[in-house]
Protein backbone atom coordinates (compact mmCIF):
# COMPACT_ATOMS: atom_id res chain seq x y z
CA UNK A 1 0.00 0.00 0.00
CA UNK A 2 2.91 2.43 1.12
CA UNK A 3 4.27 1.66 -2.67
CA UNK A 4 1.14 3.26 -4.33
CA UNK A 5 1.15 5.96 -2.26
CA UNK A 6 5.26 6.49 -2.92
CA UNK A 7 4.19 6.21 -6.56
CA UNK A 8 1.26 8.56 -6.88
CA UNK A 9 3.06 11.35 -5.32
CA UNK A 10 5.99 10.45 -7.68
CA UNK A 11 3.47 10.95 -10.57
CA UNK A 12 2.40 14.06 -9.42
CA UNK A 13 5.86 15.40 -8.52
CA UNK A 14 6.80 14.66 -12.57
CA UNK A 15 3.10 16.34 -13.71
CA UNK A 16 3.91 19.64 -12.01
CA UNK A 17 8.09 19.40 -13.14
CA UNK A 18 6.39 18.60 -16.91
CA UNK A 19 4.10 21.61 -16.16
CA UNK A 20 6.88 23.85 -14.90
CA UNK A 21 8.94 23.04 -17.98
CA UNK A 22 6.57 23.69 -20.61
CA UNK A 23 5.47 27.11 -18.77
CA UNK A 24 9.19 28.32 -18.12
CA UNK A 25 10.42 26.72 -21.46
CA UNK A 26 7.88 29.28 -24.41
CA UNK A 27 9.77 32.24 -23.44
CA UNK A 28 12.26 33.36 -26.19
CA UNK A 29 14.74 31.23 -24.29
CA UNK A 30 13.22 28.10 -26.13
CA UNK A 31 15.27 25.33 -27.43
CA UNK A 32 12.89 25.71 -30.16
CA UNK A 33 11.44 27.84 -32.34
CA UNK A 34 8.43 27.32 -34.45
CA UNK A 35 9.00 28.23 -38.04
CA UNK A 36 6.09 26.86 -39.97
CA UNK A 37 3.68 23.98 -41.03
CA UNK A 38 3.03 22.39 -44.48
CA UNK A 39 -0.24 21.12 -44.57
CA UNK A 40 -2.44 18.62 -46.51
CA UNK A 41 -4.79 20.85 -48.43
CA UNK A 42 -3.47 24.06 -47.65
CA UNK A 43 -1.88 25.79 -50.81
CA UNK A 44 -0.86 23.11 -53.25
CA UNK A 45 -0.07 20.95 -50.80
CA UNK A 46 -1.27 16.98 -50.81
CA UNK A 47 -0.40 13.56 -50.13
CA UNK A 48 -0.17 13.84 -46.58
CA UNK A 49 -3.58 12.62 -45.13
CA UNK A 50 -2.34 10.79 -42.15
CA UNK A 51 1.02 11.72 -42.67
CA UNK A 52 3.34 8.66 -40.74
CA UNK A 53 6.85 9.20 -41.05
CA UNK A 54 9.74 11.82 -42.32
CA UNK A 55 13.09 11.80 -42.95
CA UNK A 56 16.06 14.32 -44.40
CA UNK A 57 18.18 13.56 -47.09
CA UNK A 58 21.67 13.35 -46.09
CA UNK A 59 22.71 16.45 -47.76
CA UNK A 60 19.99 18.49 -45.63
CA UNK A 61 18.39 19.14 -48.99
CA UNK A 62 15.31 17.22 -48.95
CA UNK A 63 12.19 16.28 -46.34
CA UNK A 64 10.69 12.91 -47.57
CA UNK A 65 7.03 12.06 -46.13
CA UNK A 66 4.59 9.62 -46.18
CA UNK A 67 0.90 10.18 -46.33
CA UNK A 68 -0.75 6.81 -44.97
CA UNK A 69 -4.22 7.39 -46.26
CA UNK A 70 -3.40 9.32 -49.58
CA UNK A 71 -0.90 6.27 -50.46
CA UNK A 72 2.24 8.57 -51.18
CA UNK A 73 5.61 9.96 -50.86
CA UNK A 74 5.89 13.40 -50.92
CA UNK A 75 9.18 15.37 -51.22
CA UNK A 76 9.73 18.90 -50.27
CA UNK A 77 12.90 21.26 -50.77
CA UNK A 78 13.71 22.11 -47.25
CA UNK A 79 16.04 25.83 -47.00
CA UNK A 80 19.14 25.35 -45.19
CA UNK A 81 18.71 28.28 -43.18
CA UNK A 82 15.54 28.73 -42.68
CA UNK A 83 14.22 25.04 -42.41
CA UNK A 84 11.06 26.54 -44.93
CA UNK A 85 10.06 23.81 -46.78
CA UNK A 86 8.66 23.93 -50.50
CA UNK A 87 6.43 21.11 -52.12
CA UNK A 88 8.54 19.53 -54.97
CA UNK A 89 6.47 16.40 -56.13
CA UNK A 90 4.11 14.00 -54.66
CA UNK A 91 4.69 10.27 -55.72
CA UNK A 92 1.35 8.18 -55.51
CA UNK A 93 0.27 4.03 -55.21
CA UNK A 94 -1.29 3.17 -58.97
CA UNK A 95 -0.26 6.61 -60.58
CA UNK A 96 2.62 6.75 -63.45
CA UNK A 97 3.78 3.44 -63.11
CA UNK A 98 4.53 3.68 -58.83
CA UNK A 99 3.28 0.40 -57.08
CA UNK A 100 3.91 -0.29 -52.80
CA UNK A 101 2.66 2.81 -51.13
CA UNK A 102 -0.62 1.82 -50.34
CA UNK A 103 -0.99 3.03 -47.04
CA UNK A 104 2.76 3.99 -46.91
CA UNK A 105 4.04 4.02 -43.83
CA UNK A 106 7.98 4.84 -43.15
CA UNK A 107 10.69 5.71 -45.33
CA UNK A 108 14.54 5.71 -45.25
CA UNK A 109 16.88 6.96 -47.20
CA UNK A 110 20.21 4.96 -48.01
CA UNK A 111 23.01 5.20 -45.92
CA UNK A 112 25.48 5.37 -48.56
CA UNK A 113 26.19 9.06 -47.75
CA UNK A 114 24.48 10.42 -51.15
CA UNK A 115 20.55 9.01 -50.32
CA UNK A 116 20.75 7.58 -53.40
CA UNK A 117 17.72 5.58 -52.88
CA UNK A 118 14.80 5.64 -50.80
CA UNK A 119 12.73 3.25 -49.35
CA UNK A 120 9.31 3.30 -48.58
CA UNK A 121 7.48 0.56 -46.44
CA UNK A 122 3.74 -0.04 -47.43
CA UNK A 123 1.34 -1.45 -45.21
CA UNK A 124 -1.70 -2.93 -47.60
CA UNK A 125 0.59 -4.13 -50.63
CA UNK A 126 3.26 -5.53 -48.24
CA UNK A 127 5.99 -4.11 -49.97
CA UNK A 128 9.19 -1.83 -49.49
CA UNK A 129 8.68 0.38 -52.40
CA UNK A 130 12.38 1.73 -54.39
CA UNK A 131 12.95 4.97 -55.56
CA UNK A 132 16.16 6.19 -57.14
CA UNK A 133 16.71 9.79 -56.09
CA UNK A 134 18.06 12.16 -59.18
CA UNK A 135 20.40 15.18 -58.08
CA UNK A 136 20.34 17.87 -60.02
Amino acid sequence: MRWMKARSALQTVISLALVALLLLGCGPTAFLNFVEVQREGVGEVTGLNRVWSVTVSPDGEHVYATGYLDDALVVFSRDGTTGKLTLVEVQRDGVGGVEGLAEARSVAVSPDGEGKHLYVVSKRDNAVAVFSVLHP
